[in-house]
């Protein structure tokens, strides 16, 4: 049988695996620049944790889980997003608040496979649990926006809205939905106009038609509106701009007051790269005490097609070869010596081949640097150094490999 991997599944290999570990070794630094500490939850969880803070009527919870019965007949989810294990966590483990938590993980949804958006997704995403006020939305944007800098990405555009409290954004709904009435939707939204009407302001088919919609403005009390304003009045005091858009509701509705979006250039229609918001209410909704929170995060297949980030160069490579299998030993024992020790990788090629094959074999892995020990060099205590650029060779003593190494290759980093 030949076996392929499934549809919407992605091997991540060498290549893309160097250009995540690049990306993510600069977002270690914006976290550890903010007192970000690093969380990773489950893969699997109990359905109800998403039904429950997601929503039941969200395109996610209907139609994109992967959800099935354990052996203990529990209803258990694969992680479909990052935001309520975090709280769930944070609740379970009793942390205390303010926290600002951020992970990268695994998402798994069962959408139709697209360019850079698969059924397995991977995200790097913050949590900031306990900060109510409006400048710790104001500092996660900027925090996302030095994430997509990292990632490489220069041409983004942000927009934001607010949805208010939970409470207007009823008064909102109802008034959508009375609007909504009689009009021609697709299948999709006629079926979201009696659970969630809010959806169908970011259908693709319907919204643009809706121009004379009820707009949430309109329902915000006072107080939600001066929290919106301190929102953008601190992104234009950080020079970070932004497009307001009425019709943002995002996919989730645990959401309350600011929600934004990061949208890149150059990706087609799919071109939302992240995005978040406030959601005031769901640790309380999960159980917990009132804690105010916020997040957001970023499709890292997303954030990868509109990069414009190298990895650096690999190290140069050393490989050390004995010219009998007597010689394994020593080689291995130069290898232990030599690995770690300067800015290049080492590697042992021990298969039972000839020589000349086996040097065949480093100039076609790109090696730098050959090591050869025979039983000559065993018995002078020496190693034979192979240029393979210059082609050159040259005995040294077994105590100065390291000390020739450095002069030709560098020292450590």
């Amino acid at each position: 049988m030949n076996f392929q991997r499934l549809r919407g599944f992605e091997d991540l290999l060498p290549d893309e695996m160097r250009w995540r570990q690049a990306f993510l070794q600069r977002v270690e630094r914006i976290f550890a620049a903010h007192d970000i500490h690093w969380i990773t939850t489950p893969t699997l969880e109990r359905t109800e944790l998403f039904e429950r803070s997601i929503g039941e009527a969200t395109d996610i919870v209907e139609k994109e889980m992967f959800t099935f019965q354990d052996r203990g007949g529990r209803r258990v989810t694969l992680r479909p997003e990052g935001t309520a294990p975090v709280v769930r966590a944070f609740l379970e483990h009793r942390m205390q608040p303010p926290v600002r938590l951020g992970y990268y993980i695994n998402n798994f949804r069962a959408e139709r496979p697209q360019k850079g958006r698969l059924r397995e997704f991977w995200q790097v995403g913050v949590e900031f649990l306990g900060y109510a006020h409006p400048a710790s939305d104001v500092l996660l944007i900027q925090i996302a926006t030095e994430i997509l800098e990292a990632a490489g990405v220069s041409s983004w555009r942000l927009e934001l809205h607010t949805l208010g409290t939970p409470e207007e954004r009823n008064h909102f709904r109802e008034a959508l939905r009375t609007y909504l009435a009689g009009k021609d939707l697709c299948a999709d939204c006629q079926r979201r106009l009696e659970r969630n009407p809010l959806r169908v302001l970011d259908c693709k088919v319907d919204a643009p038609r809706l121009t004379d919609a009820p707009r949430l403005v309109e329902f915000l009390s006072e107080e939600s509106r001066r929290f919106y304003e301190e929102v953008r009045e601190g992104l234009a005091r950080l020079g970070i701009p932004f497009e307001e858009n009425p019709r943002l509701v995002r996919g989730l509705d645990y959401y309350t007051h600011t929600v934004f979006e990061f949208k890149a250039e150059g990706l087609g229609a799919q071109d939302a790269v992240g995005g978040g918001g406030r959601y005031d209410g769901l640790v309380a909704y999960l159980g917990g005490p009132d804690v105010p929170a916020s997040g957001f995060a970023m499709g890292v297949e997303r954030l990868r097609l509109a990069s414009s980030l190298i990895p650096p160069d690999l190290p140069p490579l050393v490989m050390i070869l004995g010219v009998e299998p007597a010689d394994l030993p020593e080689v291995l024992s130069l290898e232990g010596e030599l690995a770690g020790k300067g800015p290049w990788r080492v590697q042992v090629y021990p298969e039972p081949r000839s020589l000349k094959a086996r040097m065949r074999l480093a100039n076609r892995l790109g090696a730098h640097m050959v090591l050869i020990v025979g039983e000559e060099e065993r018995k002078n205590r020496a190693v034979r150094l192979r240029d393979m650029a210059g082609h050159e060779e040259h005995t040294v003593p077994r105590e100065r490999v390291l000390e020739v190494l450095r002069k030709h290759l560098g020292e450590v980093p």
